[in-house]
């Protein structure tokens, strides 16, 4: 990776980059290739800006949140899987033990939706529906 590489840089400083680069190239007529070799840039990052503001104006070129990943289930199966298991034992789903594991739940969203996610996901998706797996008991 290069020095200068702007993946380093904080969203607000890429932001203010991007203003001031485009608004160099339109007010003091400086070609794009110039400025792109001045900043240590590739000339296409600097072509793709100035296109961004043709088409969307200052605010193409402003900061966004980045974002995600899209969700694996809908809101309707989220809300579905939550009714299936707040306030329900496993065993009524014909699971062979009374206990809401991760595991448990990631083998219902498979068998109700046809949705394949892994274990951790799972916790950050019942974490998300205010859920909390249980854990067995361990004895000695």
């Amino acid at each position: 990776m290069r020095e200068n590489d702007g993946r380093k840089l904080g969203r607000k400083t890429l932001e203010e980059l991007r203003i001031r680069t485009v608004r160099r190239i339109l007010e003091e007529e400086v070609r794009p290739d110039e400025a792109a070799e001045t900043l240590g840039l590739a000339r296409s990052t600097v072509y793709g800006w100035l296109t961004a503001y043709r088409t969307g104006g200052w605010d193409a070129l402003k900061e966004r949140k980045a974002p995600g990943a899209v969700p694996k289930l809908s809101v309707e199966q989220q809300r579905a899987l939550f009714k299936l298991v707040a306030g329900r034992d496993p065993r009524q789903l014909e699971f062979d033990f009374a206990l809401w594991t991760r595991e448990r739940v990631r083998e219902l969203i498979r068998r109700e939706f046809g949705v394949k996610m892994h274990v951790t996901a799972v916790g950050r998706l019942l974490r998300r529906l205010g859920l909390t797996p249980q854990r067995p008991l361990w004895r000695a």
